[in-house]
């Protein structure tokens, strides 16, 4: 009736079919020393790999991501390793990283993906009896594109500076998550072959972080020859 874990106690006994059976089959000089002493038997679980969940990615950016697990069960030995798989290809084994700790929720910042690309995950913990590997998760990175519109100022005079401008969108899902520069051209072709020169936009310089969905405008000041 005792739960395991727990302590029993076993032996042998000569000439003797079953407990209480004094008497045996062997007349012997002396019968008080047929059972040897009681040897102790720690009894425990079955052990077993961990186990454990991929939890949902967060702060999904365009090229970065929060990945996690949560290790359920030690599956009563100490864990020696967790850590995260991620790969384009369901099942991973590739870009694998340790984080400390043993049972319990934990989540990793990992960078080096590529935009708009489906990514497979799953955490795994490691034991005295072998690796037990979570259930794949998955997400979408988010993108950035930025477009620039044409400029609507299509007259100037020669010798007179002539201020040009554009808006500049974000037409993608994710944030740059910095400033950036934009450039101004002049051609004297409209397909842009006979460059006459080739700068840098100079209001904003740089352009501040633009957000998914939002614009800004750009300005540039040239005068014709």
């Amino acid at each position: 009736s005792t739960t395991p874990p727990a302590t029993y106690y076993v032996r042998f006994c000569a000439d003797m079919r079953y407990y209480g059976d004094s008497t045996g089959v062997i007349s012997e000089s002396n019968e008080g020393n047929n059972c040897s002493a009681w040897t102790n038997v720690a009894v425990g679980n079955v052990l077993t790999a961990p186990t454990c969940t991929s939890t949902p990615a967060t702060n999904v950016g365009a090229t970065t991501a929060t990945i996690g697990g949560n290790i359920t069960s030690d599956g009563g030995s100490p864990i020696t390793a967790r850590g995260i798989y991620w790969d384009t290809t369901a099942r991973p084994f590739a870009n694998g990283i340790t984080s400390a700790g043993t049972t319990g929720a934990f989540t990793q910042d990992r960078s080096g993906f590529s935009q708009s690309t489906l990514y497979y995950y799953r955490a795994y913990a490691t034991n005295a009896v072998g690796t037990g590997y979570c259930p794949d998760a998955f997400f979408t990175t988010n993108n950035i594109d930025l477009t620039a519109d044409a400029p609507t100022q299509n007259t100037a005079t020669i010798g007179v500076p002539q201020t040009f401008t554009s808006t500049i969108s974000n037409i993608g899902n994710a944030s740059t998550g910095a400033s950036f520069y934009n450039g101004f051209q002049v051609a004297a072709d409209s397909a842009g072959s006979t460059l006459i020169t080739n700068y840098q936009a100079t209001t904003p310089a740089p352009m501040s972080p633009l957000g998914a969905g939002r614009t800004n405008t750009a300005s540039a000041t040239y005068t014709f020859p």
